[in-house]
């Protein structure tokens, strides 16, 4: 990557500026293209999930087609956020083409990596260990172009001499997530029986899961991959000294005086 031509400033970043960069990137940056990329990757998938809903099938089957509909739809948005980063303007059917090419691959990184999850509770391997060196996962493998394996050892190489900023985003991605996920139930169910007056929906997330949580759970997506990115360039930043040869940069053409 030429980061002489970003369009964000490299630099040294609080997990909080990240997040607040995330929130701004993704409304600012993102905008109109982050809109139609979340109509045509989440929305169906929302649909999708509320359709097995209606036709009878358990919340805890919806829930997991989410979580794979996650996977799917979380892919534009991290190429999307990469190429902002750089442009100023992106290809929506270019970022189709890419988006549709890399499902396959990611399906079966991110079941390997669930699975290694899952499992790690039977081994000597602790969890936020293992959480912290597969959150950059899509980044490594979408952005490096790296296999499962590499993208494990980088991702371990990453979070190694930072695990506890990283731990802390795995954790600040879960609760915005959660914040979504809550804001949608109750604002859903404010509009449905406090303004318009209607009978509340058989179903709540007390219950499992409703279909106004699943649309908070589609809607979190942008920011998430935007906040995962974000986290994954101020990494870098810091591990290959970014920030350092953009100031040697800017040093070295100020125009010199004489002594």
């Amino acid at each position: 990557m030429n980061v002489l031509s970003t369009k964000v400033a490299l630099r040294e970043r609080t997990l909080s500026e990240v997040f607040d960069l995330a929130f701004r990137f993704a409304v600012a940056r993102g905008g109109r293209r982050y809109f139609q990329l979340w109509m045509v990757s989440c929305f169906p998938l929302w649909a999708l999930c509320c359709g097995l809903r209606h036709v009878g099938m358990s919340w805890g089957v919806v829930w997991l087609v989410a979580v794979v509909g996650f996977v799917i739809a979380q892919i534009p948005f991290t190429l999307a956020a990469s190429r902002l980063l750089l442009e100023d303007s992106v290809s929506l059917g270019g970022l189709v083409r890419a988006w549709l090419g890399k499902v396959p691959v990611q399906l079966w990184n991110h079941t390997v990596g669930a699975v290694l999850v899952g499992g790690s509770g039977l081994f000597v391997v602790p969890l936020p260990l293992l959480a912290t060196r597969l959150l950059f996962l899509p980044e490594i493998t979408l952005l490096e172009g790296s296999g499962f394996v590499r993208a494990l050892e980088r991702g371990g190489r990453m979070s190694r001499a930072r695990f506890g900023e990283t731990f802390m985003s795995v954790l600040l991605l879960l609760t915005v997530w959660g914040f979504f996920i809550l804001g949608a139930e109750v604002t859903g169910h404010g509009l449905v029986v406090e303004l318009l007056s209607f009978p509340p929906p058989q179903d709540s997330l007390q219950d499992g899961g409703s279909w106004f949580a699943l649309f908070g759970f589609f809607l979190a997506i942008p920011v998430l991959a935007t906040a995962r990115f974000l986290a994954y360039i101020d990494g870098r930043t810091r591990r290959e000294a970014w920030d350092v040869q953009l100031r040697f940069t800017e040093l070295a053409e100020e125009p010199r005086g004489f002594a």
